[in-house]
């Protein structure tokens, strides 16, 4: 459902809580274990190494190794979250279902 790319980093994430990466470009690209089966609808990154994912049932993740490896964040809702980007502050800003807005910090 969603790709994005830092470099020769790739991430893609999709339904059943499928994340693939990738460090070469797209040229190879791994299964990564999130031990999360909800179905994941964004992924972003924000640096080279770190990269956000969300989802159905309010599921955000976190890697701090390009998509290799997974942990869940909090986000304190269950509503299905559409979409996110960050501004020069830090502040990460995540849309969801029926007009939800989360706001984090990186």
């Amino acid at each position: 459902k969603s790709i994005d790319f830092f470099g020769s980093s790739g991430v893609i994430v999709g339904g059943g809580g499928a994340i693939l990466f990738t460090t070469d470009s797209g040229n190879s690209w791994e299964t990564a274990n999130s031990e999360n089966s909800e179905s994941l609808v964004k992924a972003k990154f924000f640096t080279e190494d770190q990269v956000i994912a969300i989802g159905a049932k309010g599921v955000m993740l976190i890697s701090e190794d390009g998509g290799e490896s997974w942990s869940k964040i909090q986000s304190n809702t269950y509503l299905t979250l559409n979409d996110l980007d960050f501004n020069n502050e830090g502040q990460i800003f995540i849309a969801g279902v029926n007009g939800n807005i989360l706001q984090i910090r990186k």
